[in-house]
């Protein structure tokens, strides 16, 4: 243990006599406050010489919403070669049950050869919706459309985080117009 000299202590209790601390329980005091101030001195000095461990997390950057749906939509036009206009509009009136907090859809509608192409792949669809709910949190839904006709495919997000095809509802034994009920969400009007 460190050793104050007696006449510091000494001194120091003539110069401080309204504490009433003997001598020996003021030089342990002193002890005390001399180890506590080197210590976390210390501790200081290392922190800003050895830097605090944190985590790195390697992760893909997340693009903002504008920005995953001008890349989706700029892969469409560049790799497919089609005319691709994009449009949000907003299911809360046609889909009542749309997911909690995500009543908009984005929808890709498509000019050219290759619309095809597209219509047949479902994971590329599935890959392309993926990329826009995931960066948009007021998307549900995005829509494959062929400019012009009733043709669509639309891709939404379900329950559990998972994102697939909505299925035809006329198969669901829904009929557009008679009056045989609105499709739930997951079903759209496939001969519309």
């Amino acid at each position: 243990m460190w050793e104050l000299p007696k006449i510091l202590s000494f001194k120091l209790c003539q110069r401080l006599p309204c504490l009433d601390i003997p001598t020996e329980d003021f030089t342990m005091t002193l002890h005390g406050l001399w180890f506590t101030h080197h210590f976390c001195s210390t501790i200081v000095a290392l922190s800003l010489i050895i830097p605090i461990a944190s985590p790195v997390h390697s992760q893909q950057p997340v693009l903002t919403c504008n920005a995953a749906r001008a890349t989706v939509r700029n892969r469409l036009a560049r790799i497919r070669n089609l005319r691709v206009r994009p449009e949000t509009s907003n299911i809360a009136a046609i889909y009542p049950d749309h997911p909690v907090g995500r009543p908009n859809s984005y929808t890709l509608i498509m000019q050219g050869a290759a619309i095809e192409s597209v219509f047949n792949s479902r994971q590329l669809m599935t890959t392309i919706a993926t990329e826009v709910i995931t960066a948009c949190d007021t998307i549900g839904l995005v829509t494959f459309a062929r400019d012009g006709s009733g043709e669509a495919i639309s891709v939404g997000l379900f329950p559990g985080g998972s994102i697939d095809v909505f299925k035809c509802a006329e198969d669901a034994g829904f009929q557009p117009g008679l009056g045989v009920g609105r499709p739930t969400w997951g079903l759209r009007y496939c001969s519309i």
